[in-house]
């Protein structure tokens, strides 16, 4: 099953990163950044410690173009 692959390897994947102590990792969610983007975007730019055009990345957001998928 595909799904079921995706998901081991995205469980590698964060193992990984979880033990690379030089990288810095922000986890986002799809449906968090189409449903509260100026939250997430804000997220974005205190993680990067630099500053952004807050304002175009949140109107770069098109929520009638999100599907939710199950």
């Amino acid at each position: 099953d595909w799904l079921r692959l995706f998901q081991s390897e995205l469980d590698r994947a964060q193992a990984w990163l979880a033990r690379q102590s030089h990288l810095q990792v922000l986890y986002l969610e799809h449906g968090q950044l189409v449903s509260q983007p100026a939250a997430q975007m804000q997220r974005i730019q205190a993680f990067l410690g630099a500053p952004l055009n807050l304002e175009a990345m949140v109107a770069a957001v098109e929520p009638s173009l999100y599907r939710q998928r199950r």
